[in-house]
């Protein structure tokens, strides 16, 4: 991006920017405040542009740090499972349960089990960490309801002694 979106002027220039996010929760409203994002702001007006990845990163910073301090609802719930590139679909196929469920639990119709917030808080904590491991088990689950019958070989690595 070369121009300014708001004053069409080429001033931008390497800066940051603050990214907030506000959700209805239980007792009220909550907000999440991710300082420090990476945005091209412009010199002329001060529009901040910041790149789909990293807006992406900080929603998914916002979403984690709501979770961890107890916040819940749809609207939440609805917004993380975009901020991970996921359908209703694909979030009821890892849960093991349906699409219209995701849609009661983001609508507010029915509250879901502290379990699928602490799955959803993983899912998230995954990928901003660069893992899938989450996920690949709950796909592995959904995919494995059959009894399980092969041999699993693991080998036995000894914890590292520790200095004393």
């Amino acid at each position: 991006m070369k121009r300014c979106p708001t004053c069409k002027k080429a001033n931008l220039t390497k800066g940051t920017t603050t990214v907030e996010r506000t959700f209805p929760s239980r007792g009220g409203k909550v907000r999440a405040v991710v300082e420090n994002v990476p945005a091209l702001v412009c010199r002329g007006c001060g529009e901040a542009v910041v790149a789909g990845e990293d807006l992406g990163r900080a929603e998914l910073i916002a979403a984690s740090r709501l979770m961890d301090a107890g916040a819940r609802s749809g609207a939440l719930l609805s917004w993380t499972r975009r901020a991970l590139g996921l359908l209703a679909t694909d979030l009821a196929a890892l849960l093991g349960i349906t699409a219209e469920t995701v849609s009661r639990w983001e609508n507010d119709r029915v509250e879901p089990e502290p379990a699928v917030w602490n799955v959803v808080a993983d899912l998230v904590d995954d990928r901003l960490e660069g893992r899938t491991r989450t996920q690949d088990r709950l796909r592995t689950a959904a995919v494995s309801r059959r009894p399980f019958k092969a041999p699993v070989t693991v080998r036995f690595e000894p914890a590292l002694a520790s200095g004393g």
